[in-house]
């Protein structure tokens, strides 16, 4: 592993955007995380976790520090159950899974990231959550502790992990799930690859980060007829509005598309643009559902 300097992080974001980072590196075992973070302490600057780039909008002007994209790449079954890496692809671990008759990650199929970035959002799809898939995580600190944590307690819900509420980064996960007979695990296969076709016509193609806005709390439910985000921006007839190279997708109205050449800054006018009309119009307060990097405070 060496760490590299004014790396454009563009080309490691969904939606295409982004400036440079002071530093960026790759690590590929936890030996080399603990180095990498070890090297943001003896530089005194700030460190920002990169999974699958997705979920996220990077700054113009980009990341005054170290990027760290782990390239833990391991997989391995253990009884009924699956260790994955940090820099796992997503897809693969659930293809891996699937392979040897373990079921439960199915319900994420199609969804892109890395394992890492998985649980740092806490994933959902409907109402799957990601922690009720696992056993423990194994993290460290950006002072170089080691822990062992489980997933099962009120730091994990909708959206929000306790990774990111304690500012761990993850090491390596193992996850609990159900051992299987052929006739079971090929129908989670084709449910999977049903699921990735329905997600492919129903979300665009183009370069994006996914859901802007989260969907409402249905505890805070505002008495309104949905709890989808994309429900409030539809009615409005948002679709296909535009600012500069981002766009409000046809597919998905809670989805901001890179059309070609757009930047952070025209996300964020078109993401504060939807925010501004869904208060006046329904009295309703969108919370983003992406991460912010390289800003100082959420820009919308």
């Amino acid at each position: 592993m060496f760490i590299r300097k004014n790396v454009l992080l563009k080309n490691y974001s969904g939606y295409k955007i982004g400036g440079p980072a002071d530093f960026f590196c790759e690590p590929k075992s936890k030996k080399e995380l603990l180095t990498a973070l070890n090297f943001s302490l003896k530089k005194n600057i700030p460190v920002y976790m990169l999974g699958g780039g997705f979920n996220i909008l990077i700054s113009d002007s980009g990341f005054r520090g170290l990027i760290i994209k782990p390239k833990i790449n391991y997989l391995a079954v253990k009884k009924n159950g699956m260790i994955a890496g940090a820099g796992v692809d997503l897809g693969r671990a659930i293809k891996f899974s699937l392979k040897n008759g373990l079921l439960g990650l199915e319900e994420f199929s199609g969804i892109p990231g890395t394992i890492g970035g998985a649980l740092y959002i806490n994933i959902h799809y409907y109402q799957a959550l990601l922690n009720n898939f696992v056993e423990w995580i194994e993290c460290v600190d950006n002072k170089l502790n080691s822990y062992l944590i489980k997933a099962k307690n009120e730091n994990w819900k909708y959206e929000f992990s306790q990774i990111q509420k304690s500012g761990l980064i993850v090491v390596r996960a193992c996850f609990k799930l159900k051992k299987v007979n052929q006739e079971q695990k090929w129908k989670a296969i084709g449910k999977a690859e049903e699921i990735i076709r329905t997600r492919f016509y129903k979300y665009p193609q183009e370069p994006s980060a996914g859901s802007v806005f989260q969907n409402i709390d249905s505890k805070n439910f505002y008495g309104a007829p949905s709890i989808s985000a994309a429900h409030y921006i539809d009615r409005l007839g948002m679709k296909g509005t535009r600012v500069g190279g981002a766009e409000i997708s046809g597919r998905h109205a809670n989805m901001i598309i890179n059309k070609g050449g757009a930047t952070a800054k025209d996300v964020i006018k078109l993401a504060s643009l939807i925010k501004k009309r869904v208060k006046n119009k329904f009295g309703i307060e969108f919370k983003p559902e992406v991460q912010f990097i390289g800003f100082k405070s959420d820009p919308f």
